[in-house]
C-alpha cells in the first residue's frame, strides 16, 4: 500500500498519540468533570427515543429524514442502534463542515467508508458523497432499518447496507475471517460512532477493528463518554493488544463529553502520516 492511502486525515488535525488506557482515562474524565454543562445532563445519549419520525438539520444544505423503531429500543434487549444517538449527529456535522475538516477529501473521494454499528444510517446518509462507496453495517436485525432511511433520502446504489455480527468474527480464527467477512477493495475509512456501551462487547469489536483495518484503513472511532468502565475497558484492550498506533484527536476539534480516536495497524505505521 502506498503512503497516500494512509493519508486519509486533513493535514491541520492535531493529534495526541496514546499509549496508556489509564493515563487517557484520567485525562478524559478529569476533564469531563471540569465541565458541568457536561455532566448527566443529556441522559444517555438518544436524540429522541419517544418518535419514530425524525428530521434532523445538519447543515443549511441538508436536512435528514429518519426513521427510528422506538418499540424495539424498549422491547429488545441490547437494541440500541434502532434511535439516533448524539454522537453521530454531532460527526455527521463536523464531517461536512468546511471549517474543521477531519478528513483529507482528496483521499476519501476514490476509497471505501465501512461503518460498523451503524444504527438508523444517518451518518450513510449524511456522508455518502464523501467517498466512493459507503457500506453502512450493524446485525442483522437493524439492516432494514437502514435501508429503509437509505431510501428516504434518496441515497444512490454506492450506499449500501448489510450485516456484520462482531461476535461471529470474534469467534472466527483469524485465518477463516477473510473467507466470512472480505475486507472490502478500497477500504479507507472503518467508521465506528457510540458503539462503546456494553462491556462484553468490547473485545468483538475490537477484533473487528483490527480485521478491518488489516489491509491499511484508518479506524476512526467517536463516542460520548459516559461509562467510565467500558471506556477503560476499550481502551485497555485497543492499547494492549499492540497492533495499532492510536491518537485522540484534539479538543479543539471535537469538544467534550465526545471524543475522537484514529487509528492504525502497526504494520503501516510507517505510511500513516498525515498529508
Amino acid at each position: 500500500m502506498s503512503a497516500t492511502t494512509h493519508r486519509v486525515l486533513h493535514a491541520d488535525v492535531a493529534l495526541l498519540p496514546v499509549t496508556d488506557a489509564d493515563e487517557e482515562v484520567f485525562l478524559l474524565y478529569t476533564a469531563l468533570a471540569g465541565k458541568p454543562d457536561c455532566q448527566g445532563s443529556h441522559g444517555l445519549g438518544s436524540v429522541n427515543s419517544r418518535s419514530d419520525r425524525l428530521s434532523i438539520e445538519i447543515d443549511d444544505d441538508l436536512t435528514i429524514e429518519l426513521a427510528q423503531n422506538t418499540s424495539a429500543l424498549r422491547s429488545r434487549k441490547g437494541d440500541t442502534g434502532s434511535v439516533l444517538w448524539r454522537a453521530s449527529v454531532t460527526l455527521a456535522r463536523l464531517l461536512r463542515s468546511p471549517n474543521v475538516p477531519i478528513l483529507n477529501q482528496a483521499t476519501i473521494q476514490n476509497g471505501t467508508i465501512l461503518e460498523l454499528g451503524a444504527g438508523t444510517g444517518i451518518l450513510a446518509t449524511a456522508l455518502y458523497s464523501r467517498s466512493a462507496q459507503y457500506i453502512a453495517t450493524d446485525l442483522v436485525e437493524l439492516v432494514p432499518l437502514i435501508q429503509k432511511n437509505l431510501n428516504l433520502n434518496d441515497c444512490p446504489s454506492t450506499v449500501v447496507a448489510t450485516a456484520i455480527d462482531w461476535t461471529v468474527l470474534h469467534s472466527l480464527q483469524s485465518t477463516k475471517r477473510d473467507a466470512v467477512f472480505p475486507v472490502p477493495p478500497g477500504l479507507t475509512v472503518v467508521l465506528a460512532v457510540d458503539t462503546l456501551y456494553n462491556p462484553s462487547l468490547v473485545p468483538p469489536f475490537v477484533s473487528t477493528l483490527e480485521h478491518y483495518t488489516s489491509s491499511g484503513a484508518c479506524a476512526l472511532v467517536v463516542c460520548e463518554l459516559r461509562a467510565q468502565e467500558v471506556i477503560q475497558e476499550f481502551l485497555e484492550q485497543w492499547v494492549t493488544s499492540e497492533r495499532f498506533q492510536i491518537y485522540r484527536i484534539e479538543e479543539s476539534i471535537i469538544e467534550l463529553p465526545f471524543v475522537a480516536w484514529v487509528a492504525w495497524r502497526v504494520p503501516q505505521l510507517a505510511a500513516s502520516i498525515q498529508s
